[in-house]
């Protein structure tokens, strides 16, 4: 049977919190992919309502797919979080709010220290802190914080 260091089940973790950890970028992703059987089975001599109706079928599924990727950043902030809430873990213990505000501070955010309502952002690096906490097995301690700070109605997976 194969073994799998850990370095490598570490990489795998990360692709699969890349590829699938944040649902807005896998969206995005899903639409892309959608447009090579668009794309390959493309008819020829389309009437020009059927023109209309097939740049509509590409186009929709282009724009939605390049919105999830641009506005996730490819699932890079998610990653990025991820390991800096796992190594923060490890290192005290749990997950508190002084370093959920730590990182809704920076970037986008209040530089006051805390998280608004008004935060348009905030997605990304939720999702990132819920796949370490849930990796470390600290999912009590993070719907505590969710519940107190996270007011989107976007779903943590």
């Amino acid at each position: 049977m194969l073994k799998l260091t850990d370095k490598f089940k570490e990489k795998l973790t990360d692709i699969e919190c890349v590829l699938a950890g944040n649902r807005i970028t896998a969206a995005g992703r899903t639409c892309l992919l959608s447009l090579i059987p668009i794309l390959t089975y493309m008819p020829e001599n389309l009437s020009k309502i059927e023109d209309l109706l097939y740049a509509g079928l590409v186009l929709t599924p282009l724009s939605l797919g390049i919105y999830g990727e641009l506005h996730t950043s490819s699932g890079i902030t998610t990653i990025q979080i991820y390991h800096r809430t796992k190594q923060h873990i490890k290192q005290y213990g749990k997950i508190d709010e002084r370093f959920v505000k730590a990182i809704f501070s920076e970037g986008y955010y209040s530089k006051e220290n805390e998280i608004s309502d008004k935060t348009i952002y905030g997605y990304c690096e939720w999702q990132g802190i819920y796949l370490a906490s849930k990796a470390l097995r600290k999912t009590k301690e993070f719907k505590e914080l969710k519940d107190k700070y996270y007011k989107k109605s976007t779903p943590l997976f």
